[in-house]
């Protein structure tokens, strides 16, 4: 069983704690400091905990926005090399855009006709007397 009792020696608190065989004399007035610099530790303790965390997450975040501004930087260079792959695709394939719905009634209104069957002859070559062009 504990008991406390309280007394005043001359200027000073003083707390007389009895626990079973021991007998404890404790000075108030220093327990109540070293409460209160446990108190500023731990708080100083805390600030520096969440000023780490803060840290390690500003670095985190720096170092995550420049791996993204690289990645941007290489998509943006992809993107620049397929525009132009497009652009010259649609050049080569500006030949297939052809309507030849509409050439044909052109063609039909300017008085144009498809050859009649005895008007067309075939032939046969024995040898190509075209030049081959070496593709690059």
């Amino acid at each position: 069983m504990k008991q406390v009792m309280d007394y005043m020696v001359g200027s000073s608190a003083v707390q007389v704690v009895c626990k079973r065989n021991k007998i404890q004399v404790v000075d108030v007035e220093k327990r109540e400091k070293k409460k209160d610099r446990r108190i500023c530790f731990f708080g100083i303790l805390l600030i520096a905990l969440v000023m780490t965390v803060v840290c390690f997450n500003v670095v985190r975040t720096n170092n995550q926005r420049n791996l993204l501004e690289k990645r941007v930087a290489g998509l943006r260079a992809q993107v620049e090399v397929l525009e132009e792959e497009k652009e010259e695709y649609d050049l080569e394939a500006g030949d297939e855009r052809i309507d030849y719905q509409a050439l044909l009634k052109k063609a039909k209104k300017m008085g144009m006709v498809f050859p009649k069957k005895k008007q067309v002859t075939d032939y046969k070559v024995s040898r190509p007397t075209a030049v081959k062009q070496m593709e690059k």
